[in-house]
């Protein structure tokens, strides 16, 4: 899914420097691939947010309201018409600098960032406007240089805002602390890659600017990558991950992780804090979803819902059930196929097996066995003892 964007993406730069700089018809069809590859990733986002609404988190859930105002405005832009690029380089940098707010591993509370999602919603909404009022000439359209000064304005506030962020965990020890952890670093390191990409990419169009003296190509060239880093960044909350074209890196790194008892202390937090949260979503989500009855189930798909990795999963069931994520599965669907059997005493063991998840009989009555202490052949025959005595 990511690399079919970018691939997208880059085959609009090709088009933009094969195709005439100064061609509407060139411009309007970049922005609208890039206002659809937006689109796209709201739906996706707006989906699963939907189907998994319990497991919403705020920066998945501020998500689909960012792009959404963003595609407004941008489609208002179109309509408006004239030098599009000069308007369209402001449209994505304040939607990046909204979409970079969420992905941001520096230390911010959460009212404080709604607060930000809140003045930047309204501001890409008030330009929205500013654009109808442009396009029924209540408002004469400001030059293209102020929309370059404000496009490089927005950029510089993202490295501002980035530094203040770093001084606050620096400043406070507790953050300071558990930064010192491997994710953390990683986390952090994504993050100054991210924001060092919109600084460059000004730097990037002045130096084509001095180049080729155009300043339609400069635009387009900077929209293009600007537009790539936008949706980078939206993919890290799409798919919940660090990385966008190295997820089987970033896997590689998951696995090889240790949480250690002396990252624990270090950052003044208990086991459980850490792990409880994590282990709420992941009972919440076998309670509402039942994934467990899908036989092919692994760690890597509750990984995709639970928005965790393979570590913390593991060791939240572990801590708090002394179970591993087979056992947990499995426990789960022991349980279920003892309700099943309660409603329709009638059903074989063999069909419990299989409408419980199991992939045979033989794991059925192991698993069965472990967490009851008798097969599911005895159990069933005393149940069914019981249902006909409660009958009578």
């Amino acid at each position: 899914m990511t690399n079919a964007t970018f691939l997208i993406l880059f085959g609009e730069v090709a088009f933009l420097i094969f195709v005439k700089p100064n061609s509407f018809v060139s411009m309007n069809l970049i922005i609208i691939a890039i206002v659809i590859a937006i689109a796209f990733l709201v739906i996706v986002q707006t989906v699963r947010n939907v189907r998994y609404e319990a497991l919403v988190t705020p920066r998945s859930g501020h998500l689909p309201k960012i792009l959404v105002a963003g595609i407004v405005m941008s489609v208002t832009d179109i309509i408006l018409g004239g030098d599009v690029f000069f308007r369209f380089a402001v449209d994505l940098s304040v939607m990046l600098l909204s979409v970079l707010m969420l992905n941001f591993s520096v230390p911010l509370k959460e009212s404080a960032v709604s607060v930000i999602m809140k003045i930047i919603l309204s501001f890409e909404l008030a330009l929205s406007f500013y654009y109808v009022l442009c396009t029924l000439n209540v408002m004469p359209q400001a030059d293209n240089a102020v929309f370059i000064m404000s496009a490089a304005g927005v950029v510089m506030s993202i490295g501002l805002l980035f530094l203040w962020m770093i001084w606050k965990r620096i400043y406070e020890i507790k953050a300071l602390l558990k930064s010192g952890t491997v994710w953390s670093f990683l986390n952090l390191s994504v993050d100054a890659v991210y924001v060092l990409a919109p600084i460059m990419t000004v730097i990037f169009a002045a130096f084509v600017y001095c180049l080729t003296g155009s300043v339609r190509l400069t635009m387009g060239f900077a929209v293009v990558i600007i537009a790539a880093e936008l949706l980078a960044a939206s993919f890290r909350i799409v798919l919940d991950s660090a990385f966008v074209l190295l997820q089987k890196h970033e896997r590689v790194i998951v696995e090889s992780m240790k949480i250690s008892h002396g990252e624990v202390a270090g950052s003044n937090m208990k086991l459980d804090d850490m792990y409880k949260e994590v282990y709420e979503r992941i009972v919440l989500y076998f309670e509402m979803h039942k994934p467990f009855l899908d036989s092919e189930l692994t760690i890597n798909d509750v990984v995709k819902v639970v928005y965790s990795n393979k570590v913390y999963i593991s060791r939240a069931i572990s801590h708090f059930t002394g179970r591993n994520f087979r056992q947990f599965v499995n426990y789960h669907r022991v349980i279920h196929s003892m309700d099943v059997f309660r409603r329709n005493p009638s059903l074989k063991v063999a069909e419990l097996a299989n409408l419980s998840g199991f992939n045979s009989v033989v794991s059925f009555t192991s698993a069965f066995r472990l967490f009851m202490n008798e097969t599911p052949s005895e159990w069933c025959r005393k149940e069914k003892t019981r249902i006909v005595k409660t009958k009578n």
